[in-house]
């Protein structure tokens, strides 16, 4: 839906492009951002106990190699150990709000430590990426309402959101594209022709990053999708009961797990409907 969503975003903005080149991006401190995060997520999930966390940056030396940002996963035996790491060089201030979300509250860091107490300490030393990825990308499309500029702009907004959520579908299609049905780089750059300007060299850099990380993109997009669909069977089944805060409780409570374990932890918190 991407493309009619899009062209319904830039028919009723006509001047969109010209009023994203003059956004202010507000708030660019990151102790400053998980503050606001904190308190702009607490209608809608679960409440958590004080968490100590610090915030590092990447070494310059280490700029070219490194993810934007990431929360670094504290070891099992020193649970309290939790920092978020950002990397200057390829996160920039547009992106500083929302990558924060994900990392920070109610992402990453806000997910592991709800489970601390509520799921067992081996379960941790079992890998549930498509979970803890999804969740962090599923939290993240909320962050982007919460930015300064949603109220100001909320066409800026939807239109930040929407292109966020298409880049991942794409790169997940080209994943697909790779693995399963043996693309070559001349078909991935086909394929990319038809949504943005690609060159060569450019398309033979994705492919090859694509190609070395087997389903990179495809745990954080299609756990959002099924995030997606449980959301909205239990706003459909539930109707006026559906509140959201106990949806993401159910999600929670349940911890990392398979997605048939977390279907049915929604369908639990369905069945208390009245």
């Amino acid at each position: 839906t991407y493309d009619s969503d899009a062209l319904a975003l830039m028919e009723n903005n006509p001047d969109l492009s010209e009023r994203i080149e003059r956004l202010d991006y507000g708030e660019t401190d990151p102790e400053a951002i998980i503050i606001d995060h904190k308190d702009k997520m607490a209608a809608d999930f679960p409440a958590l106990n004080e968490v100590d966390y610090s915030i590092k940056y990447v070494p310059e030396v280490l700029a070219d190699y490194m993810a934007p940002a990431f929360y670094l996963i504290p070891p099992i035996d020193a649970t309290t150990d939790n920092t978020i790491y950002i990397n200057n060089k390829r996160l920039g201030v547009e992106e500083r709000y929302t990558t924060l979300a994900h990392e920070g509250y109610p992402g990453h860091l806000y997910q592991g430590n709800y489970n601390l107490g509520r799921v067992s300490p081996l379960r941790y030393t079992i890998d549930f990426n498509g979970y803890s990825e999804g969740w962090g990308f599923y939290v993240e499309q909320f962050s982007y309402d919460w930015t300064e500029y949603a109220q100001n702009d909320p066409a800026c907004a939807d239109y930040f959101k929407l292109d966020n959520r298409f880049g991942i579908a794409v790169m997940s299609r080209i994943d697909i594209g790779i693995h399963y049905e043996d693309w070559t780089i001349a078909k991935t750059r086909e394929y990319l022709l038809n949504y943005v300007e690609f060159s060569e060299e450019e398309t033979r850099d994705l492919y090859r990053d694509i190609a070395q990380n087997p389903g990179g993109y495809l745990r954080y997009f299609a756990p959002y999708l099924k995030f997606m669909e449980l959301l909205d069977k239990a706003q459909e089944e539930m109707g006026e009961d559906f509140v959201l805060k106990e949806f993401h409780r159910a999600i929670l409570d349940v911890g990392p797990s398979y997605f048939d374990e977390v279907e049915r932890a929604v369908d639990r918190y369905i069945a208390t409907a009245d």
